[in-house]
């Protein structure tokens, strides 16, 4: 899992760590999505919204998540990326 200005977490622990620091509400919308031709990877791409509790600000900005396929019918994800927009333009339509 990849977050602007931080080091790659890796692993589930490390993840877990992260993500229970603060409680936060991430909302995505997604924009595209494809699987290999092979059908055993596929990708996400789209818009996101994180909301934590008052006075932390909304952060708003561009996501992609890659997923592997484990097993039929189970799906990883194995790559987490965000990309915040800066402060002044989160509040725009974008």
């Amino acid at each position: 899992m990849y977050r602007d200005g931080l080091m790659p977490f890796l692993g589930k622990e490390a993840i877990r760590a992260f993500l229970s620091q603060k409680p936060m509400l991430f909302a995505c919308e997604p924009l595209k999505s494809d699987i290999s031709s092979s059908g055993d990877l596929g990708y996400t791409y789209g818009k996101y919204e994180l909301k934590g509790e008052a006075p932390t600000p909304v952060e708003k900005g561009y996501y992609v998540h890659m997923w592997k396929l484990i097993e039929p019918g189970k799906w990883r994800v194995v790559l987490d990326v965000t990309t915040a927009l800066p402060p002044e333009t989160a509040g725009s339509s974008q």
